[in-house]
């Protein structure tokens, strides 16, 4: 198959009262049966202006030529495979190409840096503070390297919550947030809708 190198264009576009740089690419991702869809996706590299009307620069912001190299950054690995599988196959999960052979720490991360550390997604501060903490301090060192496919096992998830929680609100807390991640990774088609979701 041939091999397909990106290189979009950097464009600025106004959400609510903050304008921000992004890009659109292909993203090569495969299918349950084996197959590859290429899937158009937008990516944010960060703020272009200031808060306040007029202001052009601030704390927060980047400049085009960032706003370029994030790019180029980011489409690194995508264009240096010399396939469409193999690009799709470094996207998600190491050399395989099956849906449980993902490993929940990858979606994990994904989910935090698309979501979580994402601006452009209105969290509050503590709840973001709050989701970084679950995810380090909890989730991530028993789950990092679990694949989907060992998450079926509901008494060893339950066993881990009675183990670590120390009030039903915290186990509460835990589960939704990793219910939460594999529901965006269905949302981003990074893997299928039918995956049950063991939580």
């Amino acid at each position: 198959m041939k091999r397909r190198v990106q290189h979009p264009h950097v464009e600025e576009y106004q959400s609510g009262k903050r304008w921000y740089y992004f890009f659109r690419y292909y993203d090569d991702v495969i299918q349950p049966d084996g197959s590859v869809k290429a899937i158009r996706k937008r990516h944010i590299c960060g703020f272009s202006r200031g808060r306040r009307k007029g202001q052009s620069m601030g704390d927060d912001t980047i400049t085009f030529t960032q706003a370029e190299q994030i790019r180029d950054d980011f489409l690194h690995d995508l264009n240096a495979a010399p396939t469409r599988t193999q690009a799709a196959m470094r996207a998600q999960e190491e050399d395989s190409p099956l849906v449980g052979d993902i490993k929940f720490g990858r979606l994990a991360e994904l989910w935090r840096k698309d979501y979580v550390d994402n601006p452009m997604v209105r969290l509050a501060t503590p709840t973001r503070i709050k989701y970084r903490d679950r995810l380090e301090n909890h989730i991530l060192p028993r789950w990092k390297d679990t694949r989907l496919s060992e998450l079926n096992d509901s008494k060893a998830v339950l066993d881990w919550l009675h183990s670590i929680c120390t009030s039903w609100y915290m186990m509460i807390d835990l589960r939704n947030t990793m219910s939460g991640i594999i529901t965006r990774a269905q949302e981003w088609n990074i893997i299928p809708r039918s995956l049950a979701n063991p939580w």
